[in-house]
């Protein structure tokens, strides 16, 4: 996480009890050619595993506009949704 944390970790923690997933910032999602894709790649992964394992079965998200200033925040010459978007499947 941009923290500094492991993914292992947060799981864990959520699994023993330590830590609730809903103290996580809502995922960041766009819609994009009438999909929803998550720009919260990480918390998403997290929320996947736990889901999978039955101890997570809905998550807070953020809808964000496609021309949102947060998705086509520039970083290193690319846009968030650019270096978010990763999916070769569209997602599934």
């Amino acid at each position: 996480f941009r923290n500094g944390g492991q993914l292992d970790n947060a799981i864990e923690e959520v699994l023993s009890g330590d830590l609730a997933f809903e103290k996580f910032p809502p995922l960041e999602v766009v819609a994009y050619k009438g999909l929803h894709f998550s720009l919260s790649n990480r918390r998403l992964f997290v929320a996947r595993v736990l889901a999978t394992l039955g101890k997570l079965s809905e998550v807070n998200v953020r809808l964000l506009d496609f021309e949102d200033e947060r998705v086509q925040d520039l970083k290193d010459g690319m846009s968030k949704w650019e270096r978010s978007f990763t999916s070769e499947n569209n997602g599934l």
